[in-house]
C-alpha cells in the first residue's frame, strides 16, 4: 500500500473583463455603461471581484461583479480582478471607448413677430439669440453651435454667421413675402446637421443704417 502526502497546489482562476467595447454618448459627454465580471476556477470554487477603472488618470476601486458607471469621452480602461479563495487572483483588461456620433436636431425656431412696415426700403436686422432663436438639442453636447448658412427669397437680402439683413419693400406690405433661412447645428465633436425654415414679413427685426458692417 502505497501512502502520499503534501499540499495540492492551488491552481489561480481566469478573469474576464469582456471585449474592448464602444458605446455612443448618453448625455453630458458621458455614457452610462454597466459591464459584468466573468471568471471560472479550475477548483470550481466561489471567486470574488474586484474592478479598477481609469477616469480622467484618476484609478478608482469597486467591489462586486457587475459595475454600473459612467465613462467619459474617449477611451477608458478598466481593469477586472477575479480572486479565488486561496487568494490567488487573476486580472483582465478591458477598453472603453465612448464616442458622440450623432448630430445635433434644430427643433424650432422663434421669430419675434411684427411687420417689415413701413415700406421705406430701410434694412432690417435679424440676429441669432436676439431676433432669432432657434431651439437646438444634442444628446451629448449641452451647447451646440448654431450658424445661418443659407437665405433665399426676393429682394434685398443679406447674411452672415449670425445675421440675416433684408430691405423691406418700397410700397405696400405683401403678405406673403417670405425669405427661406437655412441653419446649420454643430456639436462638440463636429458632428452636423441642417434645418430650414421659413421668416415672413410679419417678423420684425430691427431697422438698421445701410452702411451697418453685420449687414455686409
Amino acid at each position: 500500500m502505497v501512502t502520499l502526502s503534501g499540499t495540492i497546489a492551488n491552481i489561480p482562476p481566469r478573469a474576464d473583463a469582456g471585449k474592448d467595447t464602444s458605446y455612443e454618448c448618453t448625455g453630458d459627454s458621458r455614457a452610462h455603461v454597466t459591464l459584468t465580471a466573468g471568471g471560472t476556477d479550475p477548483e470550481s470554487g466561489e471567486l470574488s471581484f474586484v474592478w479598477s477603472r481609469e477616469i480622467n488618470g484618476n484609478w478608482i476601486v469597486s467591489l462586486g461583479s457587475e459595475l454600473a458607471t459612467a465613462f467619459p469621452l474617449g477611451e477608458s480602461n478598466v481593469i477586472l480582478t477575479a480572486i479565488d479563495r486561496a487568494r490567488a487572483k487573476d486580472m483582465d483588461l478591458a477598453k472603453i471607448t465612448v464616442e458622440d456620433t450623432v448630430a445635433p436636431e434644430v427643433l424650432a425656431v422663434d421669430v419675434a413677430p411684427g411687420t417689415l412696415w413701413p415700406a421705406d426700403g430701410k434694412l432690417h436686422l435679424f440676429t441669432l439669440g436676439d431676433e432669432i432663436q432657434p431651439a437646438v438639442v444634442d444628446a451629448c453636447d449641452p451647447a451646440p453651435a448654431v450658424r445661418i448658412i443659407g437665405v433665399t427669397g426676393s429682394g434685398d437680402i443679406s447674411f452672415g454667421d449670425e445675421t440675416i439683413c433684408i430691405r423691406a419693400a418700397s410700397g405696400p406690405p405683401n403678405s406673403l413675402a417670405s425669405y427661406s433661412v437655412t441653419f446649420e447645428a454643430i456639436d462638440a465633436a463636429g458632428n452636423a446637421s441642417t434645418q430650414g425654415y421659413r421668416i415672413t414679413n410679419t417678423d420684425l427685426a430691427p431697422v438698421v443704417e445701410d452702411n451697418d458692417p453685420r449687414c455686409q
